[in-house]
Protein backbone atom coordinates (compact mmCIF):
# COMPACT_ATOMS: atom_id res chain seq x y z
CA UNK A 1 0.00 0.00 0.00
CA UNK A 2 2.83 2.42 0.84
CA UNK A 3 4.37 1.76 -2.56
CA UNK A 4 1.15 2.72 -4.39
CA UNK A 5 0.64 5.84 -2.23
CA UNK A 6 4.25 6.90 -2.84
CA UNK A 7 3.74 6.43 -6.59
CA UNK A 8 0.58 8.53 -6.40
CA UNK A 9 2.40 11.26 -4.47
CA UNK A 10 5.20 11.26 -7.07
CA UNK A 11 2.65 11.50 -9.86
CA UNK A 12 1.07 14.57 -8.25
CA UNK A 13 4.47 16.17 -7.67
CA UNK A 14 5.47 15.54 -11.28
CA UNK A 15 2.17 17.05 -12.49
CA UNK A 16 2.60 20.18 -10.37
CA UNK A 17 6.14 20.70 -11.69
CA UNK A 18 5.03 20.14 -15.29
CA UNK A 19 2.20 22.63 -14.84
CA UNK A 20 4.58 25.21 -13.44
CA UNK A 21 7.26 24.82 -16.13
CA UNK A 22 5.42 24.06 -19.33
CA UNK A 23 1.77 23.93 -18.49
CA UNK A 24 -1.01 26.41 -18.76
CA UNK A 25 0.85 29.16 -16.86
CA UNK A 26 3.72 29.06 -19.37
CA UNK A 27 1.25 29.19 -22.24
CA UNK A 28 -0.50 32.20 -20.72
CA UNK A 29 2.86 33.94 -20.15
CA UNK A 30 3.79 33.37 -23.80
CA UNK A 31 0.48 34.83 -24.93
CA UNK A 32 0.99 37.86 -22.66
CA UNK A 33 4.43 38.42 -24.18
CA UNK A 34 2.96 38.33 -27.68
CA UNK A 35 0.33 40.88 -26.63
CA UNK A 36 3.07 43.15 -25.26
CA UNK A 37 4.84 42.98 -28.64
CA UNK A 38 1.66 44.08 -30.38
CA UNK A 39 1.31 46.97 -27.93
CA UNK A 40 4.84 48.08 -28.87
CA UNK A 41 3.87 48.13 -32.54
CA UNK A 42 0.85 50.27 -31.70
CA UNK A 43 3.02 52.62 -29.60
CA UNK A 44 5.34 53.05 -32.59
CA UNK A 45 2.36 53.89 -34.78
CA UNK A 46 1.08 56.43 -32.24
CA UNK A 47 4.55 58.00 -31.97
CA UNK A 48 4.80 58.27 -35.76
CA UNK A 49 1.37 59.95 -35.87
CA UNK A 50 2.44 62.37 -33.15
CA UNK A 51 5.60 63.25 -35.10
CA UNK A 52 3.54 63.76 -38.27
CA UNK A 53 1.13 66.08 -36.42
CA UNK A 54 4.06 68.10 -35.01
CA UNK A 55 5.65 68.37 -38.47
CA UNK A 56 2.33 69.54 -39.93
CA UNK A 57 1.95 72.17 -37.18
CA UNK A 58 5.52 73.38 -37.79
CA UNK A 59 4.89 73.63 -41.54
CA UNK A 60 1.73 75.65 -40.91
CA UNK A 61 3.59 78.00 -38.56
CA UNK A 62 6.50 78.49 -41.01
CA UNK A 63 4.09 79.09 -43.90
CA UNK A 64 2.13 81.71 -41.92
CA UNK A 65 5.38 83.44 -40.92
CA UNK A 66 6.51 83.56 -44.54
CA UNK A 67 3.12 84.86 -45.69
CA UNK A 68 3.12 87.61 -43.02
CA UNK A 69 6.58 88.70 -44.16
CA UNK A 70 5.48 88.74 -47.83
CA UNK A 71 2.38 90.80 -46.96
CA UNK A 72 4.52 93.21 -44.94
CA UNK A 73 6.94 93.57 -47.88
CA UNK A 74 4.08 94.19 -50.30
CA UNK A 75 2.55 96.80 -47.96
CA UNK A 76 5.92 98.51 -47.54
CA UNK A 77 6.47 98.67 -51.30
CA UNK A 78 2.93 99.93 -51.82
CA UNK A 79 3.40 102.67 -49.19
CA UNK A 80 6.67 103.69 -50.81
CA UNK A 81 5.09 103.88 -54.26
CA UNK A 82 2.06 105.79 -53.04
CA UNK A 83 4.28 108.19 -51.14
CA UNK A 84 6.35 108.92 -54.26
CA UNK A 85 3.27 109.58 -56.36
CA UNK A 86 1.62 111.70 -53.69
CA UNK A 87 1.08 115.35 -54.46
CA UNK A 88 1.99 116.64 -51.04
CA UNK A 89 5.75 116.51 -50.98
CA UNK A 90 6.29 116.60 -47.20
CA UNK A 91 3.87 113.83 -46.27
CA UNK A 92 4.87 111.74 -49.28
CA UNK A 93 8.53 112.13 -48.52
CA UNK A 94 7.97 111.13 -44.91
CA UNK A 95 6.02 107.97 -45.89
CA UNK A 96 8.63 107.10 -48.48
CA UNK A 97 11.39 107.59 -45.96
CA UNK A 98 9.59 105.38 -43.39
CA UNK A 99 9.02 102.64 -45.98
CA UNK A 100 12.68 102.71 -46.99
CA UNK A 101 13.78 102.59 -43.34
CA UNK A 102 11.59 99.51 -42.75
CA UNK A 103 13.28 97.77 -45.67
CA UNK A 104 16.75 98.76 -44.45
CA UNK A 105 16.03 97.42 -40.95
CA UNK A 106 14.72 94.16 -42.42
CA UNK A 107 17.33 91.52 -43.24
CA UNK A 108 17.67 91.46 -47.03
CA UNK A 109 18.03 87.65 -46.90
CA UNK A 110 15.02 87.16 -44.64
CA UNK A 111 12.67 86.17 -47.45
CA UNK A 112 15.07 83.49 -48.68
CA UNK A 113 15.65 82.27 -45.12
CA UNK A 114 11.94 82.06 -44.43
CA UNK A 115 11.36 80.19 -47.70
CA UNK A 116 14.16 77.75 -46.79
CA UNK A 117 12.51 77.13 -43.39
CA UNK A 118 9.22 76.42 -45.15
CA UNK A 119 10.97 74.00 -47.52
CA UNK A 120 12.67 72.21 -44.61
CA UNK A 121 9.33 71.93 -42.79
CA UNK A 122 7.71 70.54 -45.96
CA UNK A 123 10.45 67.89 -46.29
CA UNK A 124 10.12 66.93 -42.62
CA UNK A 125 6.34 66.69 -42.94
CA UNK A 126 6.58 64.49 -46.05
CA UNK A 127 9.09 62.22 -44.29
CA UNK A 128 6.94 61.92 -41.15
CA UNK A 129 3.81 61.30 -43.21
CA UNK A 130 5.56 58.56 -45.18
CA UNK A 131 6.77 56.87 -41.99
CA UNK A 132 3.35 57.08 -40.36
CA UNK A 133 1.59 55.72 -43.46
CA UNK A 134 4.10 52.88 -43.72
CA UNK A 135 3.61 51.88 -40.09
CA UNK A 136 -0.18 52.31 -40.25
CA UNK A 137 -0.38 50.27 -43.43
CA UNK A 138 1.47 47.38 -41.88
CA UNK A 139 -0.32 47.39 -38.51
CA UNK A 140 -3.49 45.75 -39.87
CA UNK A 141 -1.49 43.02 -41.58
CA UNK A 142 0.73 42.52 -38.53
CA UNK A 143 -2.30 42.44 -36.22
CA UNK A 144 -4.02 39.85 -38.38
CA UNK A 145 -0.82 37.79 -38.49
CA UNK A 146 -0.42 38.21 -34.72
CA UNK A 147 -3.93 36.94 -34.03
CA UNK A 148 -3.55 34.00 -36.40
CA UNK A 149 -0.21 33.04 -34.86
CA UNK A 150 -1.30 33.42 -31.23
CA UNK A 151 -4.56 31.56 -31.89
CA UNK A 152 -2.64 28.69 -33.49
CA UNK A 153 -0.01 28.66 -30.72
CA UNK A 154 -2.62 28.90 -27.99
CA UNK A 155 -4.72 26.16 -29.58
CA UNK A 156 -1.66 23.91 -29.92
CA UNK A 157 -0.65 24.63 -26.35
CA UNK A 158 -4.14 23.95 -25.04
CA UNK A 159 -4.33 20.67 -26.97
CA UNK A 160 -1.03 19.61 -25.40
CA UNK A 161 -2.26 20.75 -21.99
CA UNK A 162 -5.50 18.78 -22.34
CA UNK A 163 -3.59 15.70 -23.52
CA UNK A 164 -1.27 16.00 -20.51
CA UNK A 165 -4.31 16.26 -18.22
CA UNK A 166 -5.85 13.14 -19.80
CA UNK A 167 -2.56 11.24 -19.45
CA UNK A 168 -2.25 12.43 -15.85
CA UNK A 169 -5.82 11.40 -15.02
CA UNK A 170 -5.32 7.98 -16.67
CA UNK A 171 -2.13 7.41 -14.68
CA UNK A 172 -3.83 8.60 -11.51
CA UNK A 173 -6.77 6.28 -12.15
CA UNK A 174 -4.40 3.36 -12.75
CA UNK A 175 -2.65 4.05 -9.42
CA UNK A 176 -5.94 4.26 -7.57
CA UNK A 177 -6.91 0.96 -9.17
CA UNK A 178 -3.59 -0.57 -8.01
CA UNK A 179 -4.30 0.73 -4.51
CA UNK A 180 -7.80 -0.72 -4.64
CA UNK A 181 -6.29 -4.06 -5.71
CA UNK A 182 -4.09 -3.98 -2.57
CA UNK A 183 -7.12 -3.35 -0.35
CA UNK A 184 -9.07 -6.09 -2.07
CA UNK A 185 -6.38 -8.59 -1.06
CA UNK A 186 -6.87 -7.79 2.60
CA UNK A 187 -9.31 -10.37 3.98
CA UNK A 188 -12.61 -9.06 5.16
CA UNK A 189 -13.17 -9.37 8.86
CA UNK A 190 -16.07 -11.53 9.95
CA UNK A 191 -18.01 -9.74 12.55
CA UNK A 192 -20.35 -12.13 14.31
Amino acid sequence: MAKELDALRELFLKQVQAEHVSGLSALLAFNAGMAASLKDVLKNRDHALSQYNKATALLDARSRECQRWQVAQANSTQREESAESSNSEGAGMMSSLLARMEKMIDDPQRGAKLQEKVSEAERAQVECKSKWESISGSVAKETQSFHAMTNADFSCGLREHVQQQITFEEEKQRMWSDLLHVFEQVPAANVD
